[in-house]
């Protein structure tokens, strides 16, 4: 199955040093508990080249952890072992699609996805125009609870 989200030009807006927390979607049916694979983040930034925009997600409200990159518009980075951050890439202000793919037995009723701006160790220059189109999940049902 897969659930996406949508955005209308008026709902855009700027984050190029802030963040974007979405609410927790229980896409459909908070009792049914889901395995997640993927989420495909569809956006636009100026620039080209790596980011500083960092990807992150939660399960069922509990702590952040990073994603597994599958797509040339995303790239991770090993700031020490074993902590592996995903990151999107920059993409001359044209709209892209950036795909993740979640750590196995990654399951829980709900997600929330968070997209934010690190300064830490900046070698690659702010970001300007960041855009959030839309947010595609692809997840199986496991379970009733």
């Amino acid at each position: 199955m897969t659930f996406q989200l949508k955005a209308s030009s008026k709902q855009r807006r700027d984050i190029s040093y802030g963040k974007i927390i979405t609410k927790s979607f229980d896409l459909g049916d908070v009792g049914l508990i889901k395995k997640f694979t993927r989420v495909n983040i569809t956006y636009r930034m100026d620039g080209v080249g790596p980011s500083r925009m960092r990807v992150a997600y939660s399960i069922d409200e509990q702590i952040w952890k990073d994603l597994d990159n599958v797509s040339d518009n995303a790239y991770s980075y090993t700031a020490s072992i074993p902590s592996k951050r995903s990151y999107l890439n920059k993409t001359n202000g044209v709209d892209r699609v950036a795909s993740f793919k979640f750590p196995k037995r990654t399951s829980g009723h709900t997600i929330s996805i968070k997209i934010f701006y690190t300064s830490t160790g900046d070698t690659y220059g702010g970001v300007g125009g960041f855009q959030l189109s839309d947010i595609g999940f692809t997840y199986r049902a496991i379970q009733r609870k």
